[in-house]
């Protein structure tokens, strides 16, 4: 791991956690134990050159997602937004969900807060980006952006959390 610089630790459903690395040229993942030991070394599953940040998170049926939003206004150009990954560390098999609509938040920031619905919908709350909702089974995004002109409109686009509602959990999502 020489001038390896170690990026996010990603905790997993059974205790374990990921830990990114990278060396400016190529990023890894380790999978480490409870105690911090790494276990098995995988490749990023992600091009380094594509993405500017990136965080993992586990859906209740233990489907393992890699989220991407790209910050540089450099690589928007040549990549989309946002992108959501349901990545098999083992295989190495991932499918890729975009979000490339154009939008008048040019930057959406890093993923702030997260969280998945009863129904398997994915809730996404960006940095400065508003708030993102990904459906797996229609494969359908949506995205809810502050508006001054519409009193029902989100209060901000800088999400910093999400939480289910405790009384009614199916019906609402506090942002």
């Amino acid at each position: 791991l020489k001038d390896a610089l170690a990026h996010y630790v990603h905790p997993r459903p059974d205790g374990q956690f990921w830990q990114r690395f990278g060396d400016g040229k190529r990023e890894w993942l380790h999978l480490c134990d409870t105690m911090g030991k790494p276990l098995r070394r995988y490749a990023w599953p992600l091009a380094s050159d594509r993405l500017n940040h990136g965080i993992i998170f586990y859906s209740a049926d233990q489907t393992m997602w890699v989220n991407v939003a790209i910050e540089d206004p450099k690589r928007l150009r040549d990549y989309p937004h946002l992108v959501l990954y349901n990545w098999d560390a083992e295989s190495g098999q991932k499918e890729e969900y975009i979000y490339d609509q154009h939008s008048e938040i040019f930057l959406f920031g890093v993923v702030r807060g997260w969280l998945e619905t009863k129904d398997c919908r994915i809730w996404m709350g960006m940095d400065e980006g508003g708030l993102f909702v990904f459906d797996p089974k229609s494969k359908k995004w949506t995205h809810f952006l502050h508006n001054n002109q519409d009193p029902h409109s989100i209060s901000s686009n800088r999400i910093l959390s999400l939480a289910l509602d405790p009384v009614e959990p199916d019906r609402f999502v506090w942002v």
